[in-house]
């Protein structure tokens, strides 16, 4: 009986500890590829890509979001680009670009 609950406090342990891990965000990097600064095609996924920090540099300026940090994948990336203004975007650039 023992070993049985030491066994099932095992399995609870890695199902919360898995659970845990799963749900942790890796900070990425999405670089918006259009030059518009309307807030609809700044809402349109297939104008962002994903990049690493040493890719798709910036111009110079401030009048449109360039790249953005955000914690979570592509699809939460989209519903979030949702609740955001172009403003609240600027805001939140890593790097503008005219």
């Amino acid at each position: 009986m023992k070993n049985y609950i030491f066994g099932l406090a095992a399995i609870a342990i890695a199902f919360a500890a898995s659970a845990f891990t799963s749900n942790l965000k890796t900070p990425t990097q999405y670089h918006y590829k259009s030059s518009s600064p309307n807030i609809t095609d700044m809402r349109n996924i297939s104008n962002w890509e994903q990049v690493s920090g040493s890719t798709s540099p910036c111009a110079s300026g401030d009048d449109v979001v360039c790249r953005i940090t955000y914690d979570g994948n592509l699809a939460a990336f989209d519903s979030y680009l949702d609740t955001q203004s172009a403003d609240d975007l600027l805001d939140q650039a890593d790097a503008t670009k005219d």
